[in-house]
């Protein structure tokens, strides 16, 4: 990890994993090496540490807590399921834990530099390839039109779906980003407003609120020249716009009883409700490993018979975040995850303070994850451990000293300044 090369291909190889995984299937293990390594990065520097110690310990209660649930519902009790879903519960979190600490203690900003500029050669010649198969796919059919919404074509590249094509610009946009604060060229913008434009092209709503924010916090950060900040202005017009964009889509996905989402929730607030105030426990509803061994909460509530939801077909059955929290660990898991999420966003925002690029970058990247969890499982999702990875890099790299100490230094230069500028000859 000390070589930016080897950053370098792990951040290209993030981008292609999802294709190489249908041809190579052992490639899916990947990510799971990572939030292994950051596992015992953190287990070997647990002294130092003291920063995560709230992070550690709720993680750690909910564990225990989620099995006892298990237990007592006695819907999935064998424990290789249970122990693998709470490696999917929580390795977002655990991957952004390790990376932070090994990043901090080992990696300068000297590498970190060679690391954007290699990083972003890369994107300025796979954004080019991208904008010429948009143009050629205008006029030949190459199957890269995945749906038609608002009357045109959608556009997926090479990725299938424009879900999935949408995921590269959250790797994307964070070095084009940092590397236009560093150089501030013409052609290291013009390959931004690029990215931005092919983002577009997925046509999915979401989108549209994402690049809306971006672009407003690009306005604060490199028009205005200020840093973002939460107040009730700024939150309430954030909430309006998204409202605005998604209203439509709401509509689409909860209006009818067919939609795998609309059972997903409906069935999760039941769980929850059924088990008050605890839930079904790990490996039951809503998850990947609930998929796997098909829970028995499916054939209770119907669920085999709904599109994407059955045995042969579940390819939905895992395509949401909070209907899993509130089927498996009931109304006091969803307080905790709330809990867990707010500290872990917290801390990502507060590490960059210090620097306004990248307080954009980690408030993007903060908002976004948490109306992506709105409609798909993102802190489930091993995509997500890539762009923690990155995040942990951008706000730690250099980064020798605690923020608050760095912030203290500044102040008492600028008060010692003051001091000799303004003493009497």
């Amino acid at each position: 990890m000390k070589n930016p090369v080897i950053l370098l291909v792990l951040y290209i190889f993030a981008m292609f994993q999802m294709q190489l995984l249908h041809t190579i299937q052992f490639l899916s293990y990947v990510d799971e090496l990572v939030v292994l390594w950051a596992l015992y990065y953190l287990i070997k520097n647990i002294n130092g540490c003291r920063r995560y110690l709230y992070i550690l310990l709720l993680i750690i209660a909910i564990s225990f807590y989620g099995i006892a649930c298990n237990f007592s519902a006695r819907i999935q009790t064998s424990w290789i399921p249970i122990l693998t879903d709470v490696g999917n519960c929580f390795k977002v979190f655990v991957a952004y834990m390790g990376a932070s600490l090994y990043f901090r203690q080992n990696y300068s900003k000297s590498c970190f530099r060679v690391f954007i500029e290699k990083a972003s050669y890369f994107n300025y010649a796979f954004i080019s390839l991208i904008l010429l198969f948009y143009f050629l796919n205008l006029f030949l059919d190459l199957d890269m039109s995945p749906d038609v919404r608002f009357g045109m074509k959608s556009y997926a590249f090479i990725y299938g779906g424009a879900s999935k094509f949408s995921y590269i610009f959250f790797l994307i946009l964070p070095v084009l980003t940092i590397n236009y604060s560093i150089k501030k060229t013409r052609i290291s913008q013009l390959f931004l407003f690029i990215a931005l434009a092919l983002w577009l092209t997925s046509l999915r709503s979401k989108v549209l609120v994402f690049v809306a924010l971006y672009l407003i916090l690009y306005i604060y950060t490199f028009v205005k020249k200020k840093k973002f900040k939460f107040n009730l202005y700024n939150v309430g017009l954030g909430l309006l716009i998204t409202f605005l964009i998604l209203e439509d889509q709401f509509h689409v996905y909860m209006d009818g009883e067919s939609s795998a989402r609309y059972f997903l929730l409906m069935n999760g607030i039941r769980t929850m409700h059924d088990y008050f105030p605890c839930g079904a426990g790990f490996g039951t509803f809503a998850t990947d490993v609930a998929s796997t061994y098909y829970s028995p909460l499916y054939y209770r509530y119907g669920m085999q018979y709904v599109y994407g939801l059955s045995p042969d077909d579940p390819k939905f059955s895992h395509d949401s975040y909070w209907p899993a929290i509130m089927g498996q660990f009931g109304f006091i898991g969803l307080v905790a995850f709330c809990v867990l999420i707010y500290l872990f966003l917290k801390d990502i925002v507060t590490l960059s303070k210090s620097n306004k690029t990248l307080k954009m970058v980690c408030v993007f990247f903060c908002v976004t994850q948490l109306i992506s969890s709105l409609a798909s499982p993102v802190f489930f999702s091993f995509m997500t451990v890539w762009q923690v990875l990155f995040i942990a890099l951008f706000i730690n790299s250099g980064n020798k000293l605690p923020i608050k100490a760095k912030i203290r230094k500044l102040i008492l230069i600028r008060r010692m300044r003051n001091l000799l500028y303004n003493s009497p000859q």
